[in-house]
């Protein structure tokens, strides 16, 4: 497989301009290296394996790009230590113990100083459009990161339309379908079935989770006390087409598992193989995020334009 796999994923339901303008835009944020007071950059960089130094590139159904992500590693229990060092010998010093203010100046000046030799730790994130669907993938774990991309894109833009893919009370209805599970009831997620695993969270936040084999025989006796009890659905996981994931209430993907790719002619290039894994996948995954805004009964909000001030000009 030449495609990475997308694991983990955030969607987002955005407008964006047709491939060959969106090339001109990214080309207006490229990738620069950090400089030694930044603690990480990011940047719009061509894809690797497939790219020949496009940074939009096309395939049936959608397009990718690719993000450059540096970020400097800087262990927290080195910052401890050299802050622990600094205040031992301030208090050698003066015989005083260090003020609050002065604990936070010294953190500050021991990152800046770890900063600029720090190692430096490189991410090559690519996302994939689906433009009759108007669905972004922005195939990351972190929150912080997925909104740092979209961020980074709307600067490039300029200006996007955007309707963000938030289903209220997710958990709520992640819950009521479970308990309609239990009880008896065969089609409370249909299409999709539940595969493995339930993550549960209680009124106090104890976590409990469930590992269900193939199927909920046996766990519906405790499922059902834990959920009588107040407990309600962190995450579940779900399976749909051969597609299997994990599903958190926050609506964002995780471990996600798709099945292997067909076998492929010998006279298909690097480049097409890509192609077609990427086809298949962002189709894959698109049709599963489109159905559980089905069953969920997602309704889009109306279009708003989002902008961002280029801290640049």
């Amino acid at each position: 497989m030449l495609l990475k796999p997308i694991k983990n994923a955030a969607a987002y339901r955005v407008v964006l301009p047709a491939a060959a303008l969106l090339e001109d835009h990214l080309a207006t944020r490229p990738f620069t290296e950090p400089r030694p007071t930044d603690q990480s950059a990011l940047g719009f960089v061509p894809t690797p394996t497939v790219s020949e130094g496009e940074l939009v590139t096309t395939f049936i159904g959608g397009y990718a790009f690719s993000v450059r992500y540096d970020d400097k590693v800087i262990p927290g229990g080195v910052v401890l230590a050299e802050i622990a060092k600094a205040c031992e010998a301030y208090t050698e010093r003066t015989g005083l113990k260090p003020s609050r203010k002065y604990r936070t100046e010294i953190k500050e000046s021991v990152i800046a100083e770890l900063r600029a030799r720090a190692l430096i730790r490189t991410k090559i994130i690519t996302c994939f459009y689906h433009p009759e669907l108007e669905i972004l993938v922005v195939p990351v774990s972190s929150q912080n990161l997925a909104d740092q991309i979209t961020k980074l894109l709307i600067q490039a833009v300029e200006s996007i339309e955007s309707r963000t893919i938030h289903i209220s009370e997710l958990a709520q209805g992640l819950t009521t379908r479970l308990a309609g599970k239990v009880s008896g009831a065969d089609d409370t997620f249909a299409p999709f079935e539940i595969s493995s695993s339930v993550w549960l969270v209680g009124p106090s936040g104890e976590k409990v989770t469930y590992q269900m084999g193939d199927t909920l025989d046996g766990a519906n006796d405790g499922l059902q006390e834990l959920l009588a009890a107040g407990f309600f659905v962190d995450a579940v996981r779900l399976h749909y087409q051969d597609v299997e994931f994990k599903l958190t209430r926050q609506f964002k993907f995780r471990s996600i598992c798709f099945p292997a790719p067909a076998e492929v002619q010998d006279t298909e290039t690097q480049g097409d193989l890509w192609r077609h894994e990427a086809s298949v996948q962002l189709l894959s995954f698109v049709t599963v995020v489109k159905t559980l805004c089905d069953l969920f009964g997602y309704k889009a909000p109306a279009a708003e334009e989002q902008t961002v001030e280029d801290p640049m000009s």
